[in-house]
């Protein structure tokens, strides 16, 4: 942690939720030319590595690492209801 606040970074979990703008496509389609990172999708209580054909699901949760810049946009493509 001490890594990411030095780089000012955050790390933040999201739930997809079946409003979520994130629903239904691919990891690729939400990077586009966005500087994040999906670490990990936790789905089923099973972990899996995203790769980018990887679509979300709802009940997805997912581990992402970014800059401050990128929290609204995040905030808002992740956002419940």
């Amino acid at each position: 942690m001490t890594i990411l606040n030095y780089l000012d970074l955050e790390a933040i979990e999201y739930e997809i939720g079946e409003k979520s703008k994130a629903k239904g496509k691919t990891i690729k389609e939400i990077i586009g030319k966005n500087n994040f990172v999906i670490s990990h999708i936790l789905r089923n209580g099973k972990i899996q590595k995203p790769k980018e054909k990887t679509t979300l699901k709802k009940g997805d949760k997912v581990l992402l690492i970014t800059s401050i810049d990128k929290l609204s946009y995040l905030s808002e493509m992740f956002k419940v209801g």
